[in-house]
């Protein structure tokens, strides 16, 4: 019966060690600005400088987050609308010229949030392979817009930031 107890314990550390490192079980980070704060994992650093400014329209809070596995962009607008936000970007992606397609819209609920998708691809000559491809994110969490941008890979880390965002 002993050597039973001891076979279970180990499965049991084995299943724990493997959901760890698997990312099923994973520390966050808190990011606590002007306009929102939201959690990313532990892994990701911030790494473009939060910064205030202008924008397109009016004034945003701007952060980037990284990893090995990609790049995540999420601005917070102070007053502007989200039809304004996805009509500029539309725009300016329009303006980008042929090495650019964009597929879309694509409408998803995101743990209670309407979130508008669009995705980019940008070519790189007459290459038929993208060189990188883009999720943009557009929706409103109480009365406050937002925008992410994210690498393809890491959409799903996209999507938990867009369950933790706090408007402020």
């Amino acid at each position: 019966m002993p050597s039973n107890k001891l076979a279970w314990l180990a499965i049991c550390i084995i299943f724990l060690l493997a959901i760890s490192t698997s990312g099923c079980i994973g520390s966050k980070r808190a990011y606590n600005g002007t306009y929102m704060s939201f959690e990313y994992p532990e892994d990701w650093n911030i790494t473009k400088p939060v910064f205030l400014d202008r924008g397109e329209i009016e004034e945003r809070e701007c952060v980037g987050i990284r990893s090995e596995d990609g790049f995540i962009g999420v601005a917070a607008y102070k007053r502007a609308s989200l039809e304004d936000i996805e009509s500029i970007w539309i725009a300016g992606m329009m303006m980008q010229g042929p090495d650019i397609e964009i597929s879309g819209p694509e409408y998803k609920t995101i743990d209670g949030v309407h979130c508008t998708i669009y995705t980019e691809r940008m070519y790189k000559g007459s290459s038929l392979i993208p060189k990188f491809i883009d999720k943009h994110y557009f929706f409103q969490k109480d009365g406050r817009t937002f925008a992410i941008r994210c690498n393809i890979e890491v959409d799903d880390v996209a999507e938990d930031i867009i369950k933790s965002i706090k408007p402020k």
